[in-house]
Parts: C-alpha cells; sequence; structure tokens
C-alpha cells in the first residue's frame, strides 16, 4: 500500500476534498438548473416548440460533457477521500462508518446509473408530456437521492 507522510496526506486530503465539493457543486447545480431556472424560463418566454427543442438539445449536450467531467472527479475524488479515511480496507473504521460508506457507495452508484440511462430511457418515451413529466421526475429524484448522499458525506466526515 502507498504510504504517504503526514504533509502529503494533509495535501491530498484538501485537494480530493476540494474536487468532491467542486464536483458535487456542477453536478447537482446542473440538475437543478432545468427545474428551478431552464423550464419556467422557457414557459415565460413562449418560444415556438421547435425553437425550444434547438436550445434544450444544445444545452443537452453542453451538460452532458460538463456533468460527465463532474462524475468521473467526483468518482475519483470520493474514492481517494474513503482511502485517506480508511473506509476502503476492512478494519479500518468503525462499523458504523464502513456501513454507512457502503450506503454512501451504492448510493452513488445509483445516481451514476441514472446519469448514464436516463436520457436514452426518457427518448424512448414517445408520448411528449408524458416525457417531460418523467423528466422532471427523474430530476428530482437526482436531487432528492443527492441530498441524501451529501447527509452522508456529511457524517462521515466526522
Amino acid at each position: 500500500m502507498l504510504e504517504l507522510s503526514p504533509l502529503a496526506r494533509g495535501w491530498l486530503y484538501r485537494a480530493a476534498l476540494l474536487a468532491h465539493l467542486g464536483a458535487v457543486v456542477v453536478w447537482f447545480g446542473a440538475v437543478a438548473y432545468y427545474p428551478l431556472i431552464l423550464r419556467p424560463a422557457l414557459r415565460a418566454a413562449e418560444m415556438e416548440r421547435k425553437a425550444k427543442y434547438v436550445l434544450l438539445a444544445a444545452v443537452k449536450s453542453r451538460l452532458k460533457r460538463v456533468v460527465g467531467a463532474a462524475v468521473v472527479l467526483l468518482a475519483a475524488s470520493g474514492l481517494t477521500l474513503a482511502w485517506l479515511r480508511g473506509f476502503l480496507a476492512a478494519g479500518t473504521s468503525s462499523v458504523y462508518h464502513h456501513r454507512l460508506f457502503l450506503a454512501k457507495l451504492a448510493l452513488g452508484a445509483v445516481l451514476i446509473g441514472v446519469f448514464l440511462t436516463a436520457l436514452p430511457l426518457l427518448q424512448r418515451v414517445t408520448v411528449p408530456t408524458r416525457r417531460a413529466r418523467l423528466f422532471l421526475a427523474t430530476h428530482l429524484a437526482v436531487l432528492a437521492l443527492g441530498l441524501i448522499a451529501a447527509g452522508a458525506g456529511i457524517l462521515l466526515s466526522r
């Protein structure tokens, strides 16, 4: 196993924590952007349906790249933090912290699964109003799960 000096561990921990928090802000800021900002703005603008789809396609394309990078950074920094805190090795943390870490890890896997599969699955829904409702419900569910994951992260940091 890689041994780091206390100084190096401290700097790595700070860098991983900053990366983790930044990635959370980017991902969940993007998730909250649709129901809280974009959707109401599109309704208020009274744009033609075709123009809305062009705008939404451009937004989706950009968000996919930005959020994709944030998800990769989130996973890498999260695993780094878990390694530094001893959550990856058996018997190096309390049973409570180990179980909480496993629950957060599972929740993170679910969130990443939703990120990877939600849009392709929603594109299969042929009724536009149903697709829009499911799209909104997906965003709200991801926000709720993300809040739970953030709470678990706060508990793990103690």
